[in-house]
């Protein structure tokens, strides 16, 4: 019987699958063969990580197709379903920047009207009048009244474009449900 034959699997010197035996005959006994068994194909070892490409990921494997440029894609999506509270949130937000953009638009306007006296001809015309109703018509066009009406204006602004972007985003979706949704195209470049 040969050493090979002699060896019980249970023993410790039994060889393992993944070890080189040495060859029969030939060299002296000096060279090996290549009798290392592998693991299938797509398995990974027990070392948690897969053997394949030492020297990086982006090394084509020997059988893979290359890839080839395919140009410009479209690739055609439908917005199916609006998340109403994502809409509520970004509703409120958008709201806000606008609501800042009247009170900054407001006294901008009411900087440039006084800039060109429209506010002092103006009292002087009703002076002319000689009316007391008028008059006080003067009060509500001082900058601090100006100011409280752009802000009453923007906070109204607030309040109604979140609850108008949360009935928006009920009623597209009542209609997507009816027809589908809206199509679109995405091109990747």
């Amino acid at each position: 019987m040969s050493e090979e034959q002699k060896q019980s699997p249970n023993s410790p010197e039994a060889s393992s699958p993944e070890e080189v035996k040495p060859a029969a005959g030939g060299d002296g006994g000096n060279a090996t063969a290549s009798t290392t068994q592998m693991p299938p194909q797509g398995a990974v070892p027990q070392g948690g990580s897969s053997r394949g490409n030492v020297a990086g990921a982006s090394a084509p494997s020997v059988g893979a197709p290359q890839k080839r440029s395919v140009g410009l894609r479209r690739i055609r999506m439908t917005i199916s379903k609006v998340d109403i509270m994502s809409a509520v949130k970004l509703g409120f937000l958008l709201s806000v920047v606008f609501a800042f953009m009247v009170v900054i638009a407001m006294a901008i306007i009411w900087f440039v009207l006084d800039g060109i006296h429209v506010f002092s001809q103006l009292q002087g015309l009703l002076e002319t009048l000689n009316s007391a109703a008028l008059l006080e018509f003067m009060q509500y066009l001082e900058f601090g009244r100006w100011m409280s009406f752009a802000v009453i204006i923007a906070i109204l602004d607030v309040v109604l474009l979140t609850a108008l972007s949360a009935v928006g985003a009920l009623v597209y979706n009542l209609i997507s449900s009816l027809v589908g949704g809206l199509r679109i195209s995405v091109t990747d470049e």
